[in-house]
């Protein structure tokens, strides 16, 4: 029996094969010539099948995201873009098992080992990647890395990664001795790291300076809130004087008016009440003046007739 592994001669040869099948029965030595077909299965490292439908208590207790739900997102995608027609895709979990029964079974039951990583050179993964480094050194079949990279700090600097610098060279090692190259991440993350950083100064730097401006238009607010809370209170004082200088000037009109009170009192008590004929006669019937009948009422109450009266009118008085 003849095994083809490329997926399009695969399906090729399927196609082939159920045309001549037609032909003849499947015994016939044409058909027995056409050969048969086997199905790629790449095994991956990733937590599970986009397939499967996982609940919280199964991603809990099996950990199936690695402690960090992003490692779904190039797990998955790795695990898509693998999947074609002739081709099975299984998914290894992420705890690596690097025992000779599981190093046996990778080998005779696939055909390459497919390792998605993200930041895998840092300390806190150097357990792990020993364990992925033993697991591939016992590997007869293909191992292909999706992207590595290292964790470092906003400045670049690895040197607290040297301590480990042991383990990322035995994984590298054994990587490349089963595989033509191993991709890292954006260019050993520099590139991308540096431009999004690049970005992220830019955006902070228009953010603080709208912040400045916007701290600078708060202080001006500030000040005219504070020249207006002096004016309101200079305004304040202001109409405090003048409502004591109003009710002041009430007091004195008070008092004045007091006074004209009493001057009007002693007026009348010297002039005396108008006659009864003076009230009863009309200037319009008379043709008197004011005078007149003034002298005339003095006439009436002291017999001196023509004499001109003393007092015209209270305008005369002095005030007391």
């Amino acid at each position: 029996m003849r095994e083809v592994a490329d997926p399009v001669s695969c399906s090729s040869l399927r196609r082939v094969r159920h045309f001549v099948t037609a032909l003849g029965p499947p015994s016939s030595p044409s058909v027995a010539a056409v050969g048969e077909c086997r199905v790629k299965r790449i095994l991956i490292r990733s937590g599970k099948s986009p397939l499967r439908v996982a609940t919280p208590t199964e991603f809990i207790h099996q950990d199936l995201i690695g402690t960090n739900t992003g490692n779904l997102l190039f797990g998955d995608s790795a695990h898509k873009m693998l999947s074609a027609p002739d081709t099975e895709v299984v998914s290894n979990g992420i705890r690596t098992d690097p025992s000779a029964r599981r190093v046996a079974e990778i080998n005779e039951r696939y055909d390459a080992f497919v390792v998605p990583l993200a930041d895998a050179f840092r300390p806190a993964f150097r357990a792990s990647l020993d364990r992925l480094s033993t697991l591939v050194d016992q590997l007869t079949v293909p191992v292909v890395v999706l992207g590595v990279g290292a964790r470092t700090g906003a400045d670049y600097d690895t040197e607290p990664l040297r301590p480990m610098e042991a383990s990322v060279k035995h994984f590298v090692s054994a990587v490349l001795e089963r595989s033509a190259s191993i991709p890292v991440r954006d260019g050993s993350d520099d590139g991308h790291m540096r431009y999004r950083i690049s970005r992220l100064r830019e955006r902070t730097a228009v953010a603080n300076a709208r912040i400045d401006k916007r701290a600078r238009e708060a202080g001006e607010l500030r000040a005219r809130l504070a020249a207006a809370e002096e004016r309101a209170d200079g305004t304040g004082r202001r109409l405090a004087a003048a409502q004591r200088e109003l009710a002041a000037a009430h007091k004195r009109l008070a008092a004045l008016e007091r006074r004209v009170g009493g001057i009007e009192k002693r007026a009348m008590v010297r002039i005396g009440p108008p006659s009864a004929a003076g009230r009863a006669a009309s200037p319009g019937a008379t043709g008197r003046t004011d005078r007149e009948r003034t002298d005339r009422d003095r006439t009436d109450r002291d017999g001196t007739p023509g004499a001109p009266s003393k007092i015209t009118r209270l305008s005369q008085f002095p005030y007391e």
